[in-house]
């Protein structure tokens, strides 16, 4: 994951502290010009006994105050390693959450953690890492299966063009697989498409952790300041906080739906790939040696056979297999990111700010 080496930057190294993130400092003046703005309008509100101008002044007095109490709020809440939300949320981690990987051979049951190899450094230990653990986990099995798969297909082809001469004929007694071929194909598609999907989740966990707390809360929490860009400012806000907690909340409780049953399918599926590789006759008769040869036809009616119970018990096991990862790579993220975008309408609303997402009411 990328590095955020500007997000210890933009806060201030303690409370008091004059010293520290200069986009809080910013802000903090900020603040400090429209009390003064403020107080010299209601001062000439009152010389030219202008009841508009004092009406305005007060309001942007009131909503100076509330600036100033979301800049120290941010500061107590989101402050990186001892914010009460970043506290808050990362007590919230699943605990004993793994997830099936399969390696062509064997599947591992791996720990989902929050301390993910391919995490930066500033972000283990967070629920940011986690989803990307998760998200990465989930990435690799796909990829694995894809690979066995194509593989697979390759073979079933090579079994499908099988022919034998005997004197005046000539028989392909495994055509028929040449339907399979397309079905494999066709799941293997399906596979391809999840693996996108996978990596745009990814991306996306990788843009939050660049982006949130060192591009949008900064620049938000500047522009809430000002009484012209004051519903800007609480839009990036409210952007920066959903998408760096909620967001990946929900990724990390979606992991606790993983269905740790699927290592039997991974098993049976690997048995059947195995199989149909010990049936490919380039792996025995690749030299043309007639000793070989004799060896695979000799052995070929039972390994067929036992091609023929696998193939039976594939739709099931593919349609089992399919059926948990859509739902653990399309379907729940979509579930997530109409959560995260409902908080950030929410959140807008608490910042300040007005946000229409017309069907996403609630």
């Amino acid at each position: 994951m990328a590095t955020d080496a500007g997000l210890l930057n933009d806060f201030p190294t303690s409370p008091g502290i004059e010293t520290g993130g200069g986009a809080f400092n910013t802000a903090i003046y900020a603040i400090i010009i429209m009390f003064v703005l403020v107080g010299l309008a209601y001062l000439v509100s009152k010389v030219l006994n202008n009841r508009k101008m004092e009406d305005w002044s007060k309001d942007e007095f009131i909503q100076a105050m509330i600036s100033a109490a979301i800049v120290g709020g941010l500061f107590l809440l989101l402050a990186p390693n001892t914010g009460a939300l970043f506290v808050t949320f990362n007590t919230l981690i699943p605990k004993g959450v793994s997830v099936p990987v399969w390696d062509g051979l064997l599947v591992n049951l791996k720990p989902v953690s929050a301390d993910y190899e391919f995490c930066a450094d500033s972000f283990k230990g967070t629920i940011l890492c986690f989803s990307y653990s998760y998200l990465g986990y989930l990435e690799e099995t796909v990829i694995t299966f894809s690979n066995a798969l194509l593989w697979f297909n390759i073979v079933i082809e090579l079994l499908a063009s099988l022919s034998f001469n005997l004197i005046l004929v000539q028989i392909t007694p495994l055509a028929g697989l040449s339907g399979l071929a397309q079905v494999t194909g066709s799941i293997l598609s399906s596979l391809i498409f999840l693996g996108i999907i996978i990596g745009v989740e990814m991306a996306l966990i990788n843009f939050i952790s660049s982006t949130a707390l060192s591009f949008f809360l900064p620049i938000g929490v500047v522009l809430r300041c000002f009484f012209a860009t004051r519903k800007v400012g609480g839009l990036l806000i409210a952007i920066a906080v959903g998408m760096y907690f909620i967001f990946p909340l929900t990724i990390a409780l979606n992991s606790m739906s993983v269905n740790n049953d699927i290592e039997k399918d991974f098993n049976e599926i690997s048995t059947l790939f195995n199989t149909t590789n010990e049936l490919n006759p380039y792996n025995s008769g690749k030299n043309a040696d007639e000793a070989e040869w004799t060896s695979f036809l000799g052995t070929f009616g039972t390994k067929l056979s036992e091609l023929k119970k696998g193939i039976i018990a594939l739709p099931q096991l593919w349609m089992h297999l399919l059926s948990s990862l859509v739902v653990q790579i399309i379907f729940l993220p979509a579930l997530s990111i109409l959560i995260t975008i409902i908080s950030i309408k929410e959140l807008a609303a608490l910042f300040g700010s007005e946000v229409s997402l017309g069907r996403f009411e609630v």
